[in-house]
């Protein structure tokens, strides 16, 4: 219910060492994924870096 009509959320999916990004979208019909490939997030490392 977070997400308004047509909106889209592209996310990386998985454990630290495979994943898949992932397209959610939310259509009149309802919620819809499409699997976009591999894929690999990345740690911001540095001084902008998150403390853990």
């Amino acid at each position: 219910d977070q997400m308004a009509m047509g909106a889209r959320l592209v996310i990386p999916v998985g454990d630290h060492l495979s994943q898949e990004l992932v397209l959610v979208e939310r259509a009149p019909e309802g919620i819809r994924k499409t699997n976009m490939g591999g894929c690999r997030f990345v740690d911001l490392i540095g001084k902008c870096a998150w403390k853990e």
